[in-house]
């Protein structure tokens, strides 16, 4: 047993320095074979863009490498580190000055294109934040069923749920507007609309975006906003912001889808992509709908108003106006201090703190309701607020003050008429 653990003592003092130097031989080939692919896409290089995304590449190179300097600088010999980077830039110059690239230009696109960089690894730290985040929805989801009657500890785990949900939507906006820069950067390197770009800027923006996995990053990301809608533990607030939120995607696409479509158009399989993109989007809006006029209805039914099923604006605007109209009629015969105690918890519980501050302004924005059709909503809920008012007290003051005057007047006129004087004899 002793002899045993002895060979393997001496198995592993022999071994060490030769997996060290394995290891130290796998950084330099990396390094260098990265050295050999930048100077490559140098030679082949043909615009100002492509030469912009390799002297990003290269800086990027240089901080990755950086740390192994010393390690470099030996295996390098007679050159060391520094200049073998510089050579890569003295060559990345040298054919700029071939394709005849201005400089104020190239600085403006690699500055560009280190934005993109940058984005870029938002985009991927968000999406794996993400994925997390998805994770322990699933799994709170999961023992939230299981836990059944347990009344107080469901409770914690949904709230618990909620706030990661929050932390989820938050994410998934945030992403949702990184991704579209990243697009857009792409694009304006070129300095112009996507459909005046030539067929090989449109390869060059088209093998951009490929790198940078836009697409998948655009599908990745409806997928995810479908798959929070789904979530249980929603409520009415959550809907009106997630609506805000696939109305800014909309838009946000239907500016760069066409720009997108103009560059995939020679690839079929791309072009395909694209129309699931819009398929994928219009499921999104659809659900977004759902879920939202659902939202609605339920907020009604909790505060103890029902109206009819509605699924649109148009819908919702008739099932509000007809349980208005139901109200200023009296259709139950309520006695005046029953309708007033109704009118003043629908004014202080669900008008003005719900829907005239919160609910109203964002289906606005969102297009699900128009101006014209909140105003008939705030005309209608006015004249029940007349109808349970009656007349105020201060009309009835008004009123007595005018009959005392007419009294004052009629007696002054009529009763109180002063005799005439007798005339002396």
């Amino acid at each position: 047993m002793r002899t045993g653990l002895w060979f393997l003592l001496i198995g592993l003092l022999v071994s060490g320095p030769a997996l060290s130097q394995r290891s130290d031989r796998a950084v330099v080939d990396a390094f260098e074979g990265r050295i050999k692919g930048l100077t490559r896409a140098i030679d082949t290089a043909r615009t100002v863009q492509e030469c912009a995304e390799i002297s990003a590449n290269i800086d990027a190179l240089e901080d990755q490498y950086r740390p192994e300097r010393d390690l470099l600088d030996k295996a390098l010999y007679p050159d060391d580190f520094v200049q073998t980077m510089q050579k890569v830039r003295d060559r990345l110059k040298v054919r700029q000055a071939d394709l005849g690239v201005v400089e104020t230009q190239f600085a403006r696109i690699t500055e560009l294109e280190l934005r993109v960089v940058e984005l870029t690894e938002q985009v991927t730290g968000l999406t794996a934040e993400n994925a997390k985040l998805i994770a322990d929805v699933d799994r709170l989801t999961q023992n939230i069923s299981l836990l059944g009657t347990q009344a107080v500890a469901d409770q914690r785990m949904i709230d618990s749920l909620r706030t990661v949900l929050k932390k989820l939507q938050q994410n998934l906006s945030a992403r949702d507007k990184l991704i579209f820069a990243l697009v857009d950067s792409i694009f304006v390197q070129y300095g112009k609309p996507g459909m005046d770009l030539t067929d090989l800027e449109k390869r060059g923006v088209l093998a951009k975006l490929e790198r940078r996995d836009a697409l998948t990053s655009i599908k990745r990301a409806i997928a995810e906003n479908l798959y929070l809608l789904e979530s249980t533990a929603l409520k009415g607030g959550d809907f009106a912001e997630i609506a805000r939120q696939q109305k800014a995607f909309q838009a946000q696409w239907q500016g760069l889808g066409p720009k997108l479509a103009d560059v995939y158009y020679t690839e079929k399989r791309k072009k395909n992509e694209l129309a699931l993109v819009d398929s994928m989007l219009a499921r999104w809006t659809a659900k977004t709908d759902e879920r939202v006029w659902a939202a609605l209805g339920d907020l009604f039914k909790e505060k103890g108003f029902v109206l009819e099923p509605f699924a649109d604006g148009e819908q919702f605007t008739a099932s509000f106006l007809k349980m208005m109209d139901a109200e200023v009629r009296n259709d139950r015969n309520e006695q005046s201090a029953v309708r007033m105690k109704l009118f003043t918890n629908f004014d202080t519980n669900l008008w003005i703190p719900e829907l005239k501050t919160g609910w109203m302004p964002t289906l606005v924005e969102t297009g699900k309701l128009t101006a014209g059709q909140v105003e008939q909503v705030e005309e209608k809920v006015e004249e029940w607020r007349r109808a349970v008012a009656g007349i105020s007290w201060i009309t009835y003051v008004l009123i007595a003050a005018i009959v005392g005057v007419l009294a004052w007047v009629i007696l002054r006129l009529f009763v109180w008429k002063p005799k005439p004087a007798k005339q002396g004899g």
